[in-house]
């Protein structure tokens, strides 16, 4: 059976106190063609870029309703596939 709750492609969702400035947050990304790594709820001293792997399919649904499903992020990210990013070095964390 496929799991309709996975995928190949892994998702980078922007956030901010507004959703103006998480548009401003992905407009940096793609002028500056970098993930910034982050350290807020990682336990290690590397900075991770965090990812998920959920479906489009399912993040619409969940982003159209953020304060229903408790989540912080906008409805802007950049989307890589999952083999090029372990290709690059990524793992989950």
């Amino acid at each position: 059976m496929i799991r309709d709750d996975l995928s190949n492609r892994l998702v980078h969702l922007t956030k901010g106190k507004s959703e103006e400035q998480a548009a401003q947050n992905f407009l940096s990304i793609v002028k500056s063609k970098t993930l910034r790594g982050g350290r807020g709820l990682i336990k290690s001293d590397f900075p991770c870029v965090c990812f998920t792997e959920a479906p489009i399919g399912k993040l619409a649904s969940i982003l159209a309703a953020p304060s229903v499903h408790d989540v912080p992020y906008a409805p802007f990210g950049v989307m890589i596939d999952k083999l090029t990013l372990f290709q690059a070095g990524g793992r989950p964390a």
